[in-house]
């Protein structure tokens, strides 16, 4: 990850479909983009995007005592549509994806700053329930109720 922000961001031409009769386009790379846009040809300029991941959350889920599997949740994802008929996508946001297909609104670093505060709390909570869960696991294996 620091290789990717150390490194200055790439510079290439986006060559549009030429049905489109659009010029190349100039397009440099938000910092960090781990986009290879070296598929990024025939496409229209709208569909051009930069982006960088950060890992999810794995957590074994279930629908049933036998099934279950590892889903990843919880992915913050860094994009920026250089081309983009939104003039707010045109620099770089995050998204944070809650689970598949399930994607959070567009958030510059104050909104992003004010999610991860959340989380802060929620794991404040979590940490709570672990505490109640360990206090009656311990009164059950006492014999009691």
């Amino acid at each position: 990850m620091k290789q990717l922000l150390d490194a200055p961001p790439r510079t290439w031409v986006f060559r549009p479909d030429e049905r489109l009769h659009l010029p190349d386009l100039p397009v440099t790379c938000m910092l960090g983009c781990e986009v290879d846009h070296a598929a990024d040809k025939d496409w229209h300029p709208e569909d051009v995007w930069c982006q960088r991941n950060s890992p999810g959350l794995d957590i074994t889920v279930t629908e049933g005592a036998d099934d279950t599997w590892d889903a990843s949740y919880f992915k913050v994802h860094v994009n920026r549509h250089p081309f983009s008929l939104n003039p707010a996508l045109r620099r770089p946001y995050a998204i944070l994806q809650a689970a598949e297909e399930q994607y959070s609104k567009v958030m510059g670093p104050d909104e992003l700053a004010e999610l991860i505060g959340k989380f802060e709390q929620h794991v404040q909570a979590m940490k709570t329930a672990h505490a109640q869960l360990v206090a009656a696991l311990a009164v059950y294996q006492d014999g009691g109720r």
